[in-house]
């Protein structure tokens, strides 16, 4: 069902998007801007209904990556801060300074349970103010017991219907909805998600003296400074462009293909069309792409096939970006086994998916020629250490840089030692789990050197030339013996 109503709802967001960058009057940008909201909305409303149907079909499954609670917690208040501003409220946040730096957890659910949490504050907030503190109740064996409380000055809540409030499609009052809007989700989805953790929502509430939700859960402490670097979106860099890239588009819904040759005509790319798999593997074999954006479910042929055939049959590391209406941690990790290069997740805005194709265009080398010049001389001038960590130090402060720093030191040298063992073993597997992991680490601290060597590392565990892996893995550990002695002086 996901795939069914995704698909035509990312035609109608991108289609009024291209509509909203024509010529138009006023009266029709604001019904462009209608839309928009509408659509928006709609999809809201979508991604709450898939994730109760989830929670309580036991499908969602919790991850367990090392997350930073501090970077989570900056981009919920970051998300919300325009919507309270809006409405003229404070958003204030208070963070206990001894949480520990980074555990291991769920970072999109933390996220979506604060989201919800703060969302419904601002949304029955007219005036004053909404509150997110987070403290440290205890540590124990390595386990830290978290406490976030989101308090407001809102319309408060009646004792009776307070039962009832986590319920599904449940509001305090039946006015609520047709003043305040909203399905009556956002509470039950974030309740369900802190049971899967083991703890509960609690609620203290007095009609018109505003409301104070809290909950607790225990999460294990991270020795690693990895943070969850699953195939996200990534910021346009003002070097990558489209222009006159050769993009293999395969598609077999036909507004989802208009829609994305649009987008990267707009930009710059040759733009060539197959309706499936199986016609992707002719147009492959008969012209020289620089990336495929390819969807997963098609007839004849669908994209994980396509994708095997190329790698093991034509022997290609041509790069492939999956895209897919179904969004899910699972499909996003089989793609990458399968041997793609990317995710995207339907509906997609252009920003979007020009980001993701753009990056795999960032200074790349073309020859084996440019790899062996390149192997040894790094650019160390592009990662400025001091000129980073002293940025990072005036943001987060000088304790949490040497803390970062100590897990670094730590933890890096024994990376460089099993990605040597890894490279005399021949062991692509290994080599592309520490490189997709250091690649987390390193952009984590700004290190985008590092970074684009790790990710570079990532992306050619499929070449048939081991060679070429060889020599990109031996690059990134260059750079990162010399990150090391660079630190510590």
């Amino acid at each position: 069902m996901s795939h069914e109503i995704r698909t035509p709802l990312n035609a109608i967001i991108g289609f009024n998007d291209l509509l909203k960058h024509s010529l138009l009057n006023q009266e029709q940008e604001k019904h462009v801007d209608i839309v928009r909201i509408a659509s928006q909305n709609l999809m809201v409303i979508l991604n709450d209904i898939l994730d109760v149907s989830k929670l309580e079909s036991g499908q969602l499954v919790l991850e367990n990556q090392p997350i930073c609670i501090k970077e989570i917690i900056d981009n919920v208040i970051n998300l919300q801060s325009q919507k309270a501003k809006n409405k003229g409220l404070k958003l204030l946040l208070s963070i206990d300074q001894d949480i520990p730096l980074n555990v291991i957890g769920d970072s999109t659910r933390i996220s979506q349970v604060l989201i919800n949490l703060i969302d419904n504050a601002i949304k029955f907030t007219t005036e004053g103010y909404v509150e997110l503190k987070v403290i440290e109740l205890a540590r124990k064996n390595g386990i830290s017991l978290l406490r976030f409380n989101i308090k407001d000055t809102g319309i408060g809540i009646d004792k009776e219907k307070q039962k009832m409030i986590f319920d599904r499609f449940s509001q305090a009052e039946s006015s609520t909805t047709r003043i305040f809007g909203g399905t009556g989700l956002g509470l039950n989805i974030a309740k369900m998600i802190v049971e899967m953790y083991g703890g509960k929502i609690e609620l203290q509430s007095e009609l018109g003296k505003g409301a104070e939700f809290y909950f607790e859960i225990s999460l294990p402490i991270s020795n690693s400074i990895e943070v969850s670097s699953t195939l996200e979106t990534k910021t346009v860099n003002s070097n990558a462009s489209l222009a006159g890239k050769s993009i293999l588009v395969v598609e077999d819904n036909e507004l989802n293909k208009m829609l994305a040759s649009s987008y990267l005509k707009k930009n710059g790319a040759i733009v060539d069309l197959a309706d499936n798999g199986a016609i992707a593997l002719e147009k492959v074999k008969q012209k020289n792409y620089d990336i495929i954006l390819m969807d997963l479910q098609m007839p004849v042929m669908d994209g994980y096939t396509a994708t095997k055939i190329i790698r093991q049959e034509l022997k290609s590391e041509l790069p492939i970006v999956a895209c897919s209406a179904h969004s899910s941690t699972v499909e996003n990790d089989n793609c990458i086994k399968m041997g793609m290069n990317g995710y995207i997740s339907k509906p997609y805005s252009e920003n979007t998916l020009i980001s993701v194709l753009s990056s795999f265009f960032i200074e790349k080398s073309n020859t084996k020629k440019e790899l062996i010049n390149s192997k040894i001389t790094i650019n160390f001038d592009q990662d400025d250490f001091n000129k980073i960590l002293g940025n990072i130090a005036i943001e987060h402060g000088k304790e949490f840089v040497e803390m970062m720093l100590e897990v670094y030191l730590r933890r890096i040298p024994q990376d460089i030692i099993e990605m040597e063992q890894a490279l005399k073993n021949q062991d692509r597997e290994v080599i592309r789990s520490k490189a997709h992991l250091l690649a987390g680490s390193l952009s984590s601290l700004n290190f985008e050197v590092g970074t684009k060597l790790a990710k570079n590392v990532e992306n050619s565990v499929f070449s048939k030339d081991f060679e070429t892996i060889n020599l990109k893995t031996i690059s990134l550990i260059d750079y990162l013996k010399k990150s090391i002695k660079e630190i510590k002086q």
